[in-house]
């Protein structure tokens, strides 16, 4: 059985797939992602006005091709699968990609959802491995084993 199946089968979570880029942008209206979670603390990438503009409508999400930041969004998500088998190997603990466009929604707070990058096993337990583009402006930020304020805000609110 494959790390996603395990997610699919545990009766605490919807697992939401869509056809599309587009279909996933339009229906994020409704879930609080763990982006944005780390932008209701004051660490994210956008504004609380923004955020609450686009939840409601009322501004439309730049396409990926419009965004600031898109070469370091590129990079970043070219890189993920070097990144997982890098920390396969360190790790020993088995990594697999999550599907693009899918959401991983709580059952017991049906307004969050994670967008999660690989899962992974570690001995029995499942957990979630975040790949980070670390943007020349955030470098600093890190340490070895030791995340920022607004991406460990993002996975604590992807283990819900």
């Amino acid at each position: 059985m494959s790390l996603f199946d395990a997610v699919r089968q545990h009766g605490n979570v919807e697992v939401v797939e869509y056809p599309t880029r587009k279909a996933w942008v339009e229906d994020g209206k409704r879930f609080l992602g763990a982006s944005e979670m780390a932008c209701l603390y004051g660490d994210g990438y956008m504004t609380l006005l923004r955020l609450w503009a686009e939840k409601r409508g009322e501004l439309e999400r730049p396409p990926d091709d419009e965004v600031e930041n898109e070469e370091e969004l590129w990079y970043g998500l070219a890189m993920e699968p070097v990144t997982a088998a890098r920390y396969e190997k360190v790790t020993g603990r088995k990594v697999e990609k999550v599907p693009a466009y899918t959401r991983i929604v709580p059952k017991d707070a049906p307004f969050m959802a994670a967008t999660l990058d690989y899962l992974q096993l570690d001995g029995s337990e499942l957990g979630v491995m975040d790949c980070k583009n670390l943007r020349r402006f955030s470098a600093g930020e890190y340490r070895v084993g030791k995340a920022s304020p607004g991406h460990m805000i993002q996975i604590q609110a992807q283990a819900k």
